[in-house]
């Protein structure tokens, strides 16, 4: 979800529904925003995947794994109208977030890895998985990149 594209934010649910994957920028105050929140909502109430991306710079909002869920937890407890806490957090953190590295180089790294985890829950790759086991590779690069499996 691009919120600069969003025409109106009472279309948040709308435009996450139509979304195939669902990319979260995970900063120190992504759970106490109320529309944030409601993009989580949406994601998991679509059944949509989400990719997270955590923020590693701490001057940048960074915030660790941990201090996300307990800032989740600390949002959920007072907003009464939200899904089970414990589901909620499984399901955001059900694989490692990406680390959005800052420096050229590094930042590279981090775009091939959303890439690569965005493509795989596009209709294609579902169908043609092995097409990504070559991994990614950018133009000037002297190899291809690939994560290990999991």
């Amino acid at each position: 979800l691009d919120v600069v594209n969003l025409e109106s934010i009472g279309k948040l649910e709308e435009a996450v529904a139509d979304a195939a994957v669902v990319l979260c920028f995970l900063s120190s105050g992504y759970f106490a925003s109320r529309n944030c929140r409601r993009e989580i909502y949406a994601a998991l109430g679509n059944n949509k995947p989400i990719v997270g991306v955590i923020e590693a710079d701490k001057d940048k909002g960074g915030a660790t794994v941990q201090e996300l869920r307990d800032e989740y937890r600390r949002s959920a407890a007072n907003a009464p109208d939200i899904p089970a806490t414990e589901d909620v957090l499984a399901r955001i953190f059900e694989q490692e977030p990406v680390l959005w590295l800052r420096g050229h180089d590094y930042q590279v790294v981090s775009l091939k890895e959303i890439a690569l985890r965005v493509l795989k829950h596009l209709p294609y790759y579902i169908s043609n998985p092995s097409e990504l086991d070559r991994g990614l590779k950018l133009k000037g690069e002297l190899s291809s990149f690939r994560f290990p499996r999991l």
